[in-house]
């Protein structure tokens, strides 16, 4: 397997073709080149003038194995408006192979090595990339300004023979959907992925699931009130309703801090003297559970999971003193936030895939 790649440096007047090459290689078979090796060592270039460096060929396809029938080459930046183009014709490969190049300069060589040695960054992009059965085998990287440009090439036809790379998204919502869907592709004669070598298609299935957030629980401060025999009991309760192919997964509980005198009207906090009326004797709680296996639920399916009622009429008075209101039923005692008086669903996570492929039909 042979990678060849171009490096240049942007800097360098444009009126001159400059290119790097490089050989990515892996004796071993398919899948993505991993080893970089330098054609030509840069600092045995000659000290040419740049006027007097001539351009040379690069016969980008000599070294490539282009035996077989199921091969498809794209070129990135070559079609019309600099579109990306792909060649499924593996004899018209063949017949190119010995006449496709790009060009470059010696001297191109030795200022990328300079540059690359000296601020350890790479200035090239994917130029092509020779696929076999829908695994990378070869590929050519370097600067656009080397291989984009129109003068600095000759791709022997190819161009001809090309259809325009077309990326196409599928997406699904049930797993045995999703995998039938990577089998119509990769059966298909018209459509590829492009490189599946490492494995990314199929995705694991998800495990789709909601979050749902209990009634608020309102306790006395000074009760001895404890979270984790709380969340105990809830894992009893709701265990032996929930829907079928639902499992129950994390209960979190999360302390909302004490009470605030809220006006019911408009939810927010009654302030005196600039500051709210707090009543620190008064605390809450909301439990957010997770099940598992359903991505929406109805709550009536939980049954009866609304929170123990709490009597704090004595409380509600006490914060009224001083206020100049007496309406308790205008005013409650509520958290900064987060206060729910029914269960809600705030969060789902549903079965969800997609599928990126490669529409290669001749165009119509």
């Amino acid at each position: 397997m042979i990678r060849l790649a171009f490096v240049t440096v942007l800097g360098v007047a444009c009126a001159v073709a400059f290119g790097l090459y490089y050989v990515v290689g892996n004796t071993g078979g398919g899948g993505v080149p991993a080893e970089t090796v330098a054609l030509q060592d840069a600092e045995s270039e000659p000290d040419t003038p740049i006027g007097d460096t001539p351009p040379e060929k690069f016969y980008f396809l000599r070294d490539f194995d282009l035996s077989g029938d199921d091969l498809t080459m794209v070129l990135y930046g070559v079609g019309e408006n600099n579109t990306d183009i792909a060649i499924r014709d593996a004899a018209a490969l063949r017949a190119a192979q010995q006449d496709a190049y790009v060009l470059r300069t010696s001297l191109g060589d030795s200022i990328a090595q300079t540059a690359l040695r000296d601020t350890n960054t790479v200035v090239d992009t994917l130029f092509a990339a020779l696929y076999r059965d829908d695994t990378l085998i070869a590929s050519v990287e370097c600067p656009p300004m080397v291989c984009s440009a129109h003068d600095g090439r000759f791709l022997a036809g190819l161009a001809d023979v090309a259809v325009p790379l077309v990326a196409s998204t599928a997406v699904f919502d049930d797993y045995t959907a999703y995998l039938d869907g990577i089998a119509g592709i990769e059966q298909s004669p018209y459509f590829q992925f492009l490189d599946n070598a490492d494995g990314r298609i199929p995705t694991p299935q998800i495990t789709p699931s909601v979050q749902v957030t209990l009634p608020t629980l309102t306790i006395a401060t000074a009760s001895a009130f404890s979270p984790d025999d709380h969340t105990a009991a809830l894992r009893a309760t709701l265990a032996n309703s929930l829907p079928a192919g639902a499992t129950l997964g994390n209960i979190t509980a999360r302390n909302l801090g004490p009470a605030f005198l809220t006006d019911l009207d408009n939810g927010r906090a009654v302030q005196v003297a600039g500051a709210p009326v707090t009543n620190t004797g008064l605390g809450f709680y909301n439990f957010i559970v997770t099940i598992n296996g359903i991505s929406e639920i109805d709550m009536s399916a939980l049954g009866d999971i609304t929170a123990t009622p709490f009597d704090d009429t004595a409380d509600l008075v006490a914060a009224l003193i001083g206020t100049g209101l007496t309406c308790t039923d205008c005013y409650s005692l509520r958290p900064a936030e987060g206060f729910t008086a029914v269960p809600r669903q705030n969060d789902a996570r549903p079965e969800a895939y997609s599928l990126t492929f490669y529409d290669l039909r001749e165009a119509p």
